[in-house]
């Protein structure tokens, strides 16, 4: 990975936008010269939890894009805007973990020439993503000789390995993320980036985090779960569990925004009456359940190599709150490498002063988000 720089650079604006099907999240970060970022503006569009075919969804992205970003354009209508980030969260960004291996016949200078001919060596690897419809191909980690080193370029090395994290995008997807960005902030450059390349790559510069956890990233219809060991992938799995499924459980026949709220109330002890009764017990029983479905998708994970007991958790902000009591106080410690309950990793106060300061209000997915911007940015 690249070092940071710490040459001195003019302040600049940058948007982030987070994708997810069924809602855009979007914020503004001001880079300054000292190397910090600050949230200027934030938005976020109201979940939706309507079940929409490939064409309605590509549809309504486009306009809760549009009304997200033009609601940041009005927050600050005079900013210049240099970049516009898109992280897009699975299943619409699919990534895979891809390895290959060069060897020479003796020491030999590692160039750059080198380290591209042997990560594109892996490429016809990669399974269940399309390579004509790649947008980030992404070396995660590199060894010589069988140590990894950071920076090869310019080493002597007799054997080169690469693990790299390739991900893939529908080009209609794509294209309506692109024209909304450019409706808004038509001269703003966009860059595309994968959540768990957003995950990978700012959990590898905290000095909190220590490389090794497990990413549960829960969207609408399906949660993804990706063990991470030495800050490269381990494994990944798919649960058919969401946030519209979790809802159909605890509060089947209630409006979307309205049993939020009423969760939201219920974690804080606010919440009294016969509605709130209702749900805090449909919870009670939907949780054996929610233990099964996911004690068996993260027992697979943990088949070859126990899990890392440092969790990292994406969820809608009003059940973050709860999946992480869920996930801490059940029993996985079968699972885990250190025979530990799970513990919910969160970017210390530090952290969040050196890559995303003021963020403190953004809901965990653009905390990250905003993390990645400045790490890139002081990494140029």
């Amino acid at each position: 990975m690249l070092g940071l720089s710490n040459s001195p650079r003019a302040e600049r604006s940058i948007v982030v936008v987070d994708v997810v099907p069924g809602g855009v999240g979007a914020a503004i970060l001001s880079l300054t010269p000292d190397g910090s970022a600050h949230i200027i503006a934030s938005h976020r569009s109201m979940v939706t939890l309507e079940v929409e075919t490939p064409e309605h969804s590509i549809a309504a992205l486009g306009e809760r894009m549009d009304a997200v970003l033009g609601a940041l354009r009005s927050a600050r209508p005079t900013l210049p805007i240099s970049e516009v980030y898109c992280v897009i969260h699975s299943p619409w960004a699919r990534s895979s973990m891809v390895s290959s291996k060069s060897e020479y016949t003796g020491p030999t200078e590692i160039d750059q020439h080198a380290i591209t001919d042997t990560a594109r060596a892996s490429m016809k690897d990669a399974r269940g993503i399309d390579l004509k419809n790649l947008f980030e191909a992404r070396a995660v980690r590199i060894w010589l000789n069988g140590y990894p080193v950071q920076m090869p370029e310019g080493k002597q090395a007799q054997t080169l390995e690469i693990v790299s994290l390739l991900s893939d995008l529908d080009p209609e997807l794509r294209s309506s993320i692109e024209v909304s960005v450019h409706h808004t902030f038509a001269n703003a450059k966009v860059v595309f980036r994968s959540a768990i390349r957003t995950f990978l790559d700012a959990l590898a510069r905290i000095p909190s985090a220590d490389g090794s956890y497990l990413v549960v990233d829960m969207g609408v219809d399906a949660t993804e779960i990706v063990s991470v060991r030495d800050s490269a992938i381990a494994g990944t799995r798919t649960v058919s569990e969401g946030l519209r499924t979790i809802l159909a459980r605890v509060a089947p026949d209630r409006p979307v925004q309205e049993s939020l709220s009423t969760i939201r109330m219920l974690l804080r002890d606010a919440c009294e009456g016969e509605a709130c009764n209702q749900i805090r017990e449909a919870i009670a029983k939907a949780e054996p359940e929610l233990v099964r479905i996911f004690g068996e998708v993260i027992g697979e994970l943990a088949a070859g190599e126990r899990v890392a007991n440092k969790l990292v958790l994406i969820a809608h902000e009003d059940l973050q709150e709860w999946l992480e009591q869920f996930f801490t106080r059940i029993d996985f410690t079968q699972f885990t490498l250190t025979t530990l309950p799970f513990v919910t990793y969160a970017m210390s106060s530090a952290d969040s002063r050196v890559y995303a300061a003021d963020a403190s209000h953004l809901d965990t997915a653009l905390h990250f988000d905003a993390a990645l911007v400045n790490i890139d940015a002081r990494s140029e």
